[in-house]
Order: C-alpha cells, then structure tokens, then sequence
C-alpha cells in the first residue's frame, strides 16, 4: 500500500508543478500516468529524451508520462 501511495503522492506533486507552470494537464483524475497538452509534441518528445526523461507521445500535441 505505501508503493502506491508513494507513486500517487508523485505523480499529484507533478501535475502541481506542471499547473503552476501554466501547462495543460488533461487528466482530471490520475494514480501514476499523467496526459499533458503541448504545442509540439515531437518537440517536446526530443527535449525530454536529450534530458533522459521518458515521454510517451500520444499525438501531435498530447505526451504522457508515468511514475514508479
């Protein structure tokens, strides 16, 4: 029970920080994977990769991530 609560905990304190930045969060509710809106999502999807963060792209303007 603590893993999941510690991975929750996680991905609520990301979606805080991405809505503080003025990013589109497109889940109203979540557990460990979070949608995003963003203007290029191939664009997005290469920063995070130089970065070393993995995001999956959903579409042209949508990138998802998940927490563990």
């Amino acid at each position: 029970m603590r893993i999941a609560q510690r991975v929750h905990r996680l991905a609520s304190t990301a979606v805080a920080a991405l809505r503080d930045s003025g990013a589109e969060v497109l889940n109203s509710a979540w557990f460990d994977t979070v949608s995003i809106r963003v203007p290029d999502a191939g664009s997005t999807l290469s920063a995070a990769q130089q970065r070393g963060i993995n995001i999956r792209r959903i579409d042209g303007r949508t990138v998802s991530f998940s927490l563990d």
